[in-house]
């Protein structure tokens, strides 16, 4: 996630929306913190992912599906809407939210891994609104490795946790079980991971 961030240029005074709550969400939520934005907005379908959001910082949060995104970003930033909008979700529905919630000239990250059908998106409009456009996937292993250096380096100086977001713990003999929760994804779900007792082997 620290690539993800450092690709989307955050400066001072920034109004982000972060469109998904899950693990990446989160991950990109606390680091993108650390700019000195002046709102972190957090969208998300399930009340538990908001309410964790909230606890890392969220400035406010939307719960999609009760209450209108657009609407809700709009009164958020006094009609001048998101600076800069990062899809964390991978889906067709956070596509579709996006040129509702970007103001015009404002970035558009996508971190969200996009899979399955092919996604729609309203190019024209997008054009028209001269977004800037970045794709937070990378595949250059030197780029892969100093996202993972500052990673570490922000991790043991306990300016992320990681611990609040691993939510369910197997043992290895329970690894089809882990498996089984992560595409289930029950309420309060994160992060799954499987833990190996050295001592005991």
């Amino acid at each position: 996630m620290v690539n993800a961030v450092d690709l989307a240029d955050l400066i001072l005074g920034d109004d982000v929306v972060v469109i998904g709550a899950g693990f990446m969400g989160h991950l990109v939520q606390e680091v993108a913190t650390l700019r000195g934005i002046r709102r972190l907005i957090v969208a998300d379908t399930r009340p538990d992912a908001l309410e964790r959001a909230r606890s890392l910082g969220a400035t406010s949060t939307v719960h999609v599906g009760e209450e209108d995104l657009a609407q809700r970003v709009s009164e958020l930033t006094e009609g001048r809407l998101a600076d800069v909008c990062i899809e964390c979700t991978g889906t067709q529905a956070a596509m579709d939210s996006i040129g509702s919630v970007t103001r015009m000239s404002g970035k558009v990250v996508l971190v969200g891994f996009h899979q399955g059908p092919p996604r729609s998106v309203p190019l024209g409009y997008w054009n028209w609104m001269a977004y800037d456009i970045r794709n937070a996937h990378f595949r250059e292993v030197p780029t892969i490795l100093h996202g993972m250096e500052v990673g570490m380096r922000l991790l043991r100086a306990g300016i992320v946790d990681l611990a609040p977001h691993v939510t369910h713990r197997f043992e290895l003999a329970d690894i089809a079980e882990a498996f089984d929760t992560a595409v289930a994804k029950p309420d309060g779900f994160v992060k799954a991971t499987v833990v190996i007792d050295r001592a005991g082997g």
